[in-house]
């Protein structure tokens, strides 16, 4: 329920494009709930969606709030895209660390939903792609970015 209040933050990035094209992998359950935060961030547009599974891609598209928002089977199709500027990878856990790798490659900024990394050595792979990019990276946590949040570290 939180997830509605809040967008990540990766989203208040300075984009070179007026408007910061996002690619959503992963549209399960966590993944259906930031596509819609994304989408109802200023200044921001879901330009593509990926999931294996068929009718997660096609309400991908419906939550997008964007019908031209394209749709991929293959995650490194949409890495591929020149549109998507970002990604936001909300898939189970043992995807994560292919992905990041495939994202700083493909020059995608980053949110990733936890958990980060299931072994210390692909927390490290990650760490390194990371720190030898400028790809922007953040680590999702539920409602860590919500305005009860920020204003209860203020307190």
């Amino acid at each position: 329920a939180a997830v509605s209040t809040f967008a990540p933050a990766i989203l208040s990035a300075k984009s070179p494009a007026e408007t910061i094209g996002v690619g959503c992998i992963g549209l399960g359950t966590r993944g259906g709930n930031l596509i819609e935060a994304v989408a109802a961030a200023p200044n921001v547009k879901v330009v593509a969606v990926s999931d294996v599974y068929g009718l997660h891609r096609r309400k991908g598209v419906e939550r997008s709030l964007n019908p031209q928002a394209k749709a991929y089977v293959d995650y490194r199709d949409l890495l591929a895209d020149p549109q998507v500027d970002a990604v936001v990878i909300a898939t189970p856990d043992h995807w994560h660390c292919r992905m990041v790798l495939d994202a700083v490659n493909a020059g995608k900024d980053i949110y990733c939903e936890k958990g980060f990394a299931r072994t210390l050595a692909e927390a490290k792979l990650m760490r390194d792609a990371l720190t030898q990019s400028k790809v922007v990276f953040q680590l999702g946590h539920q409602a860590r970015q919500a305005a009860c949040g920020v204003q209860a570290k203020e307190l």
